[in-house]
């Protein structure tokens, strides 16, 4: 195959100002359209600070040192909402500090979030809306809102992610509607070094019944990352599909995709290893049995097209699949999910390539007796690297495979008791364990046992 010119979305400035910029701007944003917007006197204003506190045992220290402590964390909250669901701003703020006694040099500010979202409902059929939501996690997975990794860290890596969104939709029918949404991402990964990248992602929507039953939708993508440590990308992707409407929450479809992906680059051999072409076929069914029970089952593959000598992954179909069930009754609800897919993974700010994931989930609440509750959740996770090349997998000290195929469970359970009106005592144990031949990514596991205070406080006016 003969080289491949990248394709041009943006301009690559590469400059860390105008990333913070960005930042800025989306948080000032927010602002300005809460102040702007607010066309009428808020009349659901809503303040409730929280707080957690976290006494426990733990045989991992961080999930990395293999050393036994006992910990104590606290985690105060805050949640504001002013104004009607029709012209609302919210936000959400929380900060996790863990204490340990035997390791008290570990003792770190584990976990921060800071949510901002600012709605306007123009008209029924008119909306807008722009977030923003920052993320500072230590030696976690960064998941999306459907639970799939979005780049994996190594052990004792701090992230840090800034994201901005801003969305609009307006819908002329019942089942018509055409939707637009930007979003800016910024990360940051601290370990031995500091990386930082960042990415941009355009999405148009649309869709609209064309027979009493039938209803077609359309979907368009692009999306240009920088990264520090390998070649920047733009991803360019589109969807059509038919949808057969066969009652309220019931419906079958058939879809069909295709995403062209470019590294900019003038190097023959990267361009044929990190190049390539995704096209690919769905069809499924969901369906809802009654008010508590719903299911779904969607089959379909995707085919890589690429440079099948220097790409691992081209020429090859992989499964995309996914199914669920859901059941929520008076006392109890269990959920049960599956699916197995293509992911564009990063690598603590490095590009990792194609990775197919695969995750099972269930999870399982009942409500055994009046203000007592129990409940339990279990993941599985595999996550298998298509493109392993050394041009994709060498860090900056040399060492390659540094992202590599590996099997992560995780497993909770617990009981609570709601002892007051906003008041509740839990007991909880969580089991994690990650098999893995990563050379910075070691097999580990955790064995977790803490009682949990959590209360919280509604003020409204």
């Amino acid at each position: 195959m003969g080289k491949r010119h990248p394709i041009q979305i943006c301009p690559d400035n590469g400059q860390r100002g105008i990333l913070w910029s960005c930042g800025v701007f989306g948080l000032t944003a927010i602002a300005l359209l809460c102040i702007l917007l607010f066309a009428r006197p808020a009349d659901a204003n809503r303040i409730k600070p929280g707080l957690s506190t976290e006494l426990g045992f733990t045989d991992n220290v961080k999930f990395r040192t293999g050393e036994e402590d006992f910990f104590f964390k606290v985690t105060p909250s805050l949640q504001v909402s002013a104004g009607p669901a029709s012209n609302n701003f919210s936000a959400n703020a929380s900060a996790g500090w863990t204490q340990y006694f035997l390791h008290a040099d570990e003792s770190d500010l584990e976990s921060v979030n800071i949510k901002l979202a600012y709605n306007r409902a123009f008209s029924p059929r008119f909306n807008c809306n722009i977030a923003n939501s920052t993320v500072a996690t230590y030696d976690v997975i960064d998941r999306d809102i459907e639970g799939q990794p979005l780049s994996t860290v190594t052990p004792g890596t701090k992230s840090y992610n800034n994201t901005t969104t801003a969305a609009t939709q307006y819908r002329w029918g019942e089942f018509d509607m055409a939707s637009a949404q930007y979003s800016f991402k910024w990360s940051r990964f601290e370990s031995d070094a500091s990386t930082e990248n960042t990415s941009h992602k355009v999405l148009l929507k649309g869709q609209g019944r064309v027979a009493i039953n039938w209803r077609a939708e359309a979907s368009l993508e692009g999306g240009r990352s920088f990264f520090e440590e390998s070649e920047n990308k733009t991803t360019v992707g589109a969807r059509v599909g038919m949808v057969r409407m066969l009652g309220p929450q019931r419906e079958a479809f058939l879809r069909i995709s295709g995403t062209v992906t470019r590294v900019d680059t003038d190097d023959v051999d990267i361009a044929g290893a990190k190049d390539y072409d995704v096209y690919g076929v769905t069809t499924g069914i969901d369906w809802a049995f009654n008010s508590v029970t719903k299911a779904g089952l969607h089959i379909g593959a995707d085919y890589i097209d690429g440079n099948d000598t220097l790409n691992q992954a081209a020429g090859d179909v992989y499964p995309n699949v996914s199914a669920y069930i859901r059941y929520t009754g008076q006392t109890w609800s269990v959920a049960g999910r599956f699916s197995s897919a293509l992911n564009d993974l990063n690598f603590e700010g490095q590009d990792a390539g194609l990775t197919n994931t695969s995750r099972a989930s269930v999870d399982f609440n009942w409500d055994f007796m009046q203000h007592w509750s129990f409940f339990t959740t279990c993941t599985i996770i595999y996550e298998n690297p298509l493109q392993t090349n050394d041009i994709i997998t060498t860090d900056a000290t040399g060492a390659t495979d540094i992202y590599s195929e590996r099997m992560t469970y995780s497993a909770t359970t617990g009981i609570n008791w709601q002892f007051a009106k906003h008041s509740n005592l839990g007991l909880r144990y969580k089991v994690d364990y990650r098999d893995s031949d990563t050379l910075k990514d070691e097999s580990r596991s955790r064995n977790e046992i803490s009682l949990i205070f959590t209360t919280y406080h509604d003020f409204m006016w």
